[in-house]
């Protein structure tokens, strides 16, 4: 029993250790970005499709790269039981479910004048908004054992509520604002991270290794 218990320990402490590189942060951070400048950057309501593409695709490219050309070197890649790799795919699916639907709304949204158009007087939008970022993040920050995302949960949830509080009383222009901040503390918290993780980690040497194993 005591050594099944180990077993999964060690096996979460691996799994955990996918998540201490801060990269997922900066990725999410730059996910949610989007939704904050998107209203600044957007040119014409009809090729907010070719804004969205040009910016996902070259982020999810460098943040497959940064994995495995920066972070696999340094810690290796742990194999893991086939009970962790289903909640592992039910978490993708659910963050796809979430992107889909954030994509969603945010194209529902991004009319020519922002978000200032009849979507925004739906207070349904604000709670459908709400209730799936927390979901999400929580169920994620459960079942990957990253606690971080309890954290980005609440404050991406709230920013969608607080920015439409905040336009109503004309302190800013549009309600996705607060997403600037928001996503701009887990970008530097993933950094800050990252540079940690860079120092604390060296690549590993494959050929000391085989010596050492000889």
């Amino acid at each position: 029993m005591s050594s099944n218990m180990s077993l999964k320990e060690a096996e979460r402490k691996a799994f955990r250790s996918t998540f201490q590189d801060g990269l997922w942060d900066v990725y999410l951070g730059f996910v949610f970005l989007l939704f904050g400048i998107g209203p600044l950057i957007q040119v014409s309501a009809d090729n907010d499709w070719i804004l969205s593409l040009g910016y996902f695709v070259p982020l999810v490219l460098l943040f497959v790269a940064a994995k495995k050309y920066i972070t696999t070197p340094r810690i290796g890649r742990a194999k893991f039981s086939q009970a962790r790799k289903r909640k592992v795919k039910k978490v993708r699916l659910l963050l796809l479910f979430s992107v889909v639907l954030g994509t969603i709304i945010y194209l529902m949204g991004a009319t020519g004048d922002g978000f200032a158009g009849s979507f925004a007087k739906l207070p349904i939008v604000l709670l459908v908004f709400t209730v799936n970022v927390l979901l999400i993040f929580w169920l994620g920050a459960y079942f990957l054992d990253f606690s971080r995302l309890y954290v980005y949960g609440a404050l991406l949830g709230l920013s969608f509520p607080a920015g439409f509080f905040l336009m109503e009383r004309g302190i800013v222009a549009d309600e996705t604002r607060p997403f600037i901040l928001t996503s701009s503390i887990m970008i530097v918290v993933g950094i800050v991270l990252f540079v940690r993780f860079l120092r604390e980690n060296p690549p590993i040497d494959e050929n000391s290794l085989s010596e050492g194993g000889a």
